[in-house]
């Protein structure tokens, strides 16, 4: 899937206190915990809500899973058309996806297309294909690579940090430590997930959004990279509620406008 164009070079966090109200101010009427962080890549404008609260990860490690991945492949250590079995214990792992996807314990697949599977309907047993790949000891070296400190992938819990995962999704788009292809490989991927609950619910048709969930019984997360009106912007929302989408789809809206006035840039 083509990738629009991103700023050569990503503008530094600069605090917004209206977009920080406009947040605020959004989520006071929600029950439950609630985390954001916003940065418009183009110009700067930042804000952050919570962005230390610790939550559950969910689906989100498997974002940790798609940078190593892509890592280890411009480094010679994997090579995405290797043939991967699909276990009954991965299987086990199963939420409902393998029946999309077409696959059952016994089948084969490529690590490409258990990369693809894992995002564009967040598999759960073909991400565990993939961590069986690249470890998910090697995952957490490049999150602390990054400056992630609070959020691992490799201890129980899957502890994780509105800003960690923020840098996260800035360095998939920066394509940290990898090539101009695999970035684009990694962006293109996270377009087509099919999962549209939460922050791509608000924007206008036909808006690009790399995007990823996280749910659980203890978790709504949606996390992104729009191309806004104002140029591409961060957005990560989580929250310790199930399933909750509506809190989710009003900040994605409220953001969205924002951009979109032009009266908000000169505030």
């Amino acid at each position: 899937m083509p990738v629009p164009e991103l700023p050569e070079e990503f503008a530094a966090p600069v605090p917004d206190s209206a977009l920080q109200e406009l947040i605020e101010t959004t989520l006071a009427e929600y029950p439950g915990r609630y985390s954001v962080v916003v940065h418009n890549l183009a110009d700067g404008r930042y804000a952050a809500l919570n962005e230390q609260q610790v939550y559950y990860a969910a689906s989100l490690f498997k974002l940790g899973l798609l940078l190593e991945v892509y890592r280890q492949r411009d480094a010679g250590e994997v090579d995405l058309a290797q043939i991967l079995t699909l276990t009954a214990e991965h299987a086990n792992h199963d939420f409902g996806t393998l029946e999309l996807l077409d696959l059952q314990a016994g089948d084969t697949l490529t690590l490409l297309d258990a990369i693809t599977a894992m995002i564009v309907v967040s598999d759960t047993p073909t991400a565990i294909l993939v961590q069986d790949v690249v470890g998910t000891a090697r995952v957490d070296v490049t999150l602390r690579s990054l400056g992630i400190e609070q959020t691992s992938f490799n201890v129980s819990g899957l502890p994780a940090v509105a800003r960690d995962i923020a840098v996260l999704l800035e360095a998939i788009a920066a394509g940290e430590g990898v090539s101009e292809a695999s970035r684009h490989d990694m962006l293109s991927v996270l377009l087509q997930e099919r999962i549209r609950q939460g922050i791509p619910m608000a924007l206008p048709v036909g808006t690009a959004v790399a995007h990823k969930t996280g749910n659980w019984t203890n978790a709504t997360h949606s996390v992104a990279i729009v191309w806004g009106p104002a140029g591409p912007y961060v957005i990560v929302v989580m929250s310790d509620q199930p399933w909750t989408r509506e809190p989710v789809v009003a900040v994605s809206g409220a953001v969205w406008d924002y951009f979109a006035n032009p009266e908000a840039e000169e505030e």
